[in-house]
């Protein structure tokens, strides 16, 4: 296993399901090769506190190794020939299975993207979306 990502997954439960929270914060190309020194410098206290209270873990990556087909299927949980992205130049209508955040807002949880690749067009969630890199347009969900 490589250590060529990180991610960081803090989730907030409380007795009631509806108001639980889920943060997924993902860095593309960070490495706790340089990350982990930095924290253990105190550069960055955030970081050090969404591991802390949260969870946190090397992850292996897929191929190819490109950021849009990685980043959809840490998103879905498929892989690029199920999920149907392979490069950059992609659009959120080439994404052909569902994202974690259209599960959630079809079961009523609102859901904030900020961001995040290959959400441009901005899908209409129950909540926000700012599309990520490489948007090939202004528009955000609700448009403003």
């Amino acid at each position: 296993m490589s250590d060529s990502s990180c991610s960081i997954v803090n989730v907030t439960m409380n007795k009631t399901s509806r108001s639980s929270k889920l943060l997924f914060f993902g860095m593309d190309g960070a490495t706790w090769r340089i990350l982990k020194p930095m924290m253990a410098q105190g550069r960055l206290p955030n970081l050090q506190r969404l591991c802390d209270s949260g969870a946190s873990g090397i992850l292996q990556s897929i191929e190819p190794m490109v950021s849009p087909a990685i980043w959809t299927s840490i998103a879905s949980g498929k892989t690029p020939d199920k999920h149907g992205v392979w490069d950059f130049v992609v659009s959120s209508k080439s994404v052909r299975c569902k994202r974690v955040w259209d599960m959630a807002s079809q079961s009523g949880w609102r859901v904030g993207l900020c961001g995040y690749m290959v959400t441009w067009p901005p899908p209409e969630l129950n909540g926000f979306v700012i599309p990520g890199s490489f948007s090939r347009g202004p528009e955000t969900h609700p448009a403003s």
